[in-house]
């Protein structure tokens, strides 16, 4: 825990309270108006949108108030700017940001069913791998200021590795992406506040597949018993398993009308961040993050377009159960 304390501020300037790093791309997405039928031309929609998970994040946080600055990499190119204002919008400080001379702007396109589940994902990301020691090394004195570290996972190891040994004072929150790139994460766990897998990703993460709660619930422990202070496991329909130390909080809720997965996960952990600095014990940070996670899955938007009071409303859907202790 930072020696700090944690304080909502709001607005630009040389102290940001939440520093991003991470991945800011343009989303493509191909949603199918039918069940997808693979090797043929599927009729559906075609839509294009401002994300990235180090962004999406980053944008969900600025929307609930608190002073946010996203670190990530792109080009002097059209998408490159469209990223910069629409993310500026958002309320994100964009001042930090690395222009590439060699690759173009991040690109993710994903392919959803016709019930807004992901088929398959391609990503273009070649430019973060800029987001070296050496631009993270220039940005120390920004890092510095904050009190809350969030990254994820599309970070080159080495990278991670220099955050984690030379701001290891901070909060640090982490999203793993993938499941291929949570392996980068292995081997700092006991640097990490939180963390947010989903299945895939903590299976990865432990060596091996998960079947049922017991096996949930064991995996959490062993994170846990590694340093981590919170898990953030997300099961999809079955909801999310939250724990520290001393209890798992488990937290459902129905969907309304599912308009997309993308993004949710991103809303959870910016939610989570901000109920860390409203200092919410895990079952009202369980509660909270997993109404604003559903907010976006009935929005097609990557990000949340929502208020704290918003979140409270639909927090009164969200069910959270205490379970056995870890």
């Amino acid at each position: 825990m930072t020696k700090e304390k944690l304080e909502i501020t709001k607005g630009f300037g040389t102290t940001c309270r939440v520093i991003v790093i991470g991945g800011c791309n343009i989303d493509l997405q191909g949603i199918s108006s039918q069940g997808i039928k693979l090797q043929d031309s599927n009729p559906g929609k075609l839509l294009t949108s401002a994300g990235g998970v180090g962004r999406n994040i980053a944008s969900n946080i600025a929307r609930l108030g608190l002073s946010t600055c996203l670190l990530t990499a792109l080009a002097r190119d059209e998408d490159g700017e469209y990223l910069r204002l629409s993310t500026l919008e958002d309320g994100v400080d964009m001042t930090d940001i690395l222009y590439s001379k060699d690759y173009p702007t991040s690109v993710y396109l994903s392919v959803l069913d016709e019930k807004g589940e992901l088929v398959v994902a391609i990503n273009q990301m070649d430019i973060l791998s800029q987001l070296n020691t050496d631009y993270l090394k220039e940005k120390k004195d920004r890092i510095d200021g904050s009190s809350l570290i969030v990254i994820d996972a599309n970070l080159e190891e080495e990278a991670i590795e220099y955050l984690c040994k030379n701001h290891g004072n901070k909060l640090i929150f982490a999203d793993p992406v993938s499941a291929i790139k949570s392996r980068k994460l292995k081997n700092f766990l006991q640097y990490f506040y939180a963390i947010k897998p989903n299945l895939l990703e903590m299976e990865t993460l432990v060596g091996r597949k998960l079947r049922d709660m017991r096996d949930y619930k064991k995996a959490i422990g062993e994170l846990l018993e590694l340093g981590v202070k919170q898990v953030y496991l997300t099961l999809g329909k079955e909801g999310v398993l939250v724990a520290d130390s001393k209890r798992i909080i488990h937290a459902t809720g129905e969907v309304s009308h599912l308009q997309s997965v993308t993004g949710a996960g991103d809303a959870f952990l910016a939610a989570a961040v901000y109920s860390t600095f409203k200092g919410w014990d895990i079952e009202r940070l369980a509660g909270f993050s997993q109404a604003m996670a559903l907010i976006s899955l009935e929005s097609k938007n990557n990000t949340s377009f929502t208020k704290e009071e918003k979140i409270v409303k639909r927090r009164k859907a969200v069910k959270t159960q205490s379970l056995a202790e870890v």
